[in-house]
C-alpha cells in the first residue's frame, strides 16, 4: 500500500519522526488520526510531494549495523554528535509537546502519566547539558590524548549515565512500561512509540559511549 493510502495513525506509529513532520505542516493527529494522508493532506491543501519527501527522509540510512569496535575513535565521537546529541536535541521538544497535548487533554483518565511532560523537561535539561560538557570537555581531551585528565572526568561520566538510567525507569514506571489503555488517543500511542525510540537510542548512546569510545584505547 502506497504512504498517501495509509491512516495517519498507522503512519505515526511506523515511522520514526513523522509527528514532528505532522505539526509543522499543521496536521492535527488527535482529530485528523483516521485520515488518510492524501486526505489530510487535501483537507489542509498541501503538496503532495513535499510531505511525502519529509516523511521519506526519515527512512534514509543510518551507520547503526557498523562495527564500532574497529572504527576509528574519531569517526565514532563524529557518529555520536550526529545520530544522538542532534536526534537527542530533535526529540525531546516534540516529545515534550506530545506529552503536553497528552496531559491537558486527558488528565481525568486515571492512566494519563501526570507529570510527564515536566519529566521530559527535567530530563531535557540535564541531558543538554551532560552533551555540552562532552562536547566541549571530553571528546577534545580523548581527542588530543590527554589520558590523564580523561581518566579523572570518567567517574561523572559514569554517574550522569546511571542517572540517566534512573530518569528512563522512572519514566517507564510512569507509563506503565509505554503500554497505552485501550482507549488511548493517536497522539497518546504516538507519544509512547516516540518515547520507545528515545529511550532505545539514549541506551544505544550510553552503551557507546562506556563500552567503546571510553571503554577501549583511542583509535586515531
Amino acid at each position: 500500500m502506497k504512504l498517501l493510502d495509509l491512516p495517519l495513525k498507522q503512519i505515526a506509529c511506523a515511522i520514526p519522526g513523522a509527528s514532528k513532520v505532522f505539526y509543522y505542516y499543521q496536521i492535527d493527529l488527535c482529530t485528523m488520526g483516521e485520515l488518510s494522508l492524501s486526505e489530510a493532506i487535501t483537507a489542509n491543501r498541501l503538496n503532495n510531494h513535499e510531505v511525502i519527501a519529509a516523511l521519506q527522509k526519515l527512512r534514509e540510512p543510518s551507520w547503526e549495523n557498523k562495527n564500532w569496535h574497529d572504527a576509528p575513535s574519531s569517526e565514532l565521537i563524529n557518529y555520536i554528535l550526529d545520530r544522538y546529541h542532534l536526534g537527542h536535541r530533535q526529540q525531546l521538544p516534540e516529545l515534550i509537546r506530545l506529552a503536553k497535548c497528552l496531559e491537558a487533554s486527558h488528565s481525568s483518565n486515571k492512566a494519563c502519566p501526570i507529570g510527564i511532560t515536566q519529566m521530559l523537561r527535567n530530563l531535557e535539561e540535564d541531558l543538554e547539558q551532560h552533551m555540552i560538557n562532552e562536547e566541549l570537555d571530553l571528546f577534545p581531551l580523548l581527542t588530543a590524548g590527554d589520558q590523564t585528565q580523561l581518566n579523572s572526568r570518567l567517574s561523572a561520566l559514569q554517574f550522569k549515565h546511571g542517572e540517566h538510567d534512573v530518569a528512563i525507569n522512572k519514566l517507564l514506571s510512569l507509563t506503565n512500561n509505554l503500554q497505552c489503555p485501550e482507549e488511548a488517543c493517536t497522539n497518546w500511542k504516538t507519544l509512547y512509540f516516540e518515547l520507545y525510540r528515545f529511550i532505545t537510542e539514549l541506551k544505544e548512546h550510553i552503551h557507546l559511549e562506556d563500552d567503546i569510545l571510553f571503554g577501549q584505547p583511542f583509535k586515531a
